[in-house]
């Protein structure tokens, strides 16, 4: 795959997002029926991922919007989730949108969206990839190979261990920096409420 298509899918890289909300919200085949997966899975589900988001960039900080210079001054970060694997964010946001089709009732959706949105990460990161190494040469091609891009392995945290204990990134400015974050699950929530209490009537 071109980098000149991978660069395209990074920059419309919410289209998904604009896609599964609607279908979310009026697709009403193979409901769920039990409200407590709805009320209950969903939400925790949801809450895993934003957990795993917020874990992120008390790490990564700024540096988690990739752009061709926006990294270039900053340090590597391989510590916390990024330890793990090269690409947690977007296994956060795969997690939380897959928790949001629990909450909207549409369990057998769930794991559709978790691979498909995983498939299109994988072809965006290509894009990434070759920001990081251009920034970063040397030290970023050691990391890519002892740290998988996407599933979490034990030997590769224990290979990024850091030297010293990194700074982390402060809770107030994480909580400005994701003030969108927070505005699209005040969305999903009430999305769900409408679903849940006006749309079946």
């Amino acid at each position: 795959m071109s980098l000149k298509l991978s660069k395209f899918l990074f920059r419309y890289r919410a289209f998904p997002y604009l896609v599964l909300l609607p279908v979310l919200l009026f697709d009403n085949h193979w409901l769920l029926k039990d409200p407590y997966l709805t009320f209950i899975l969903g939400p925790a589900i949801v809450l895993a991922g934003i957990a795993i988001r917020l874990w992120c960039i008390r790490h990564i900080g700024g540096a988690a919007r990739v752009k061709d210079k926006a990294t270039s001054k900053k340090k590597l970060i391989t510590s916390g989730p990024f330890a793990f694997c090269r690409n947690p964010i977007y296994i956060a946001n795969t997690i939380m949108v897959a928790g949001t089709a629990v909450m909207m009732r549409l369990l057998w959706m769930t794991p559709i969206i978790f691979v498909g949105l995983l498939i299109w990460y994988h072809l965006i990161v290509k894009y990434e990839e070759s920001i990081l190494a251009g920034n970063y040469g040397d030290e970023y091609q050691q990391y890519a190979s002892r740290t998988p891009r996407w599933i979490p392995s034990l030997t590769a945290r224990r290979l990024n261990q850091p030297s010293e204990t990194p700074a982390l990134f402060p809770w107030r400015k994480l909580m400005k920096y994701e003030r969108g974050g927070v505005a699209n699950i005040i969305i999903v929530v009430t999305l769900t409420l409408v679903k849940e209490f006006v749309l079946k009537y």
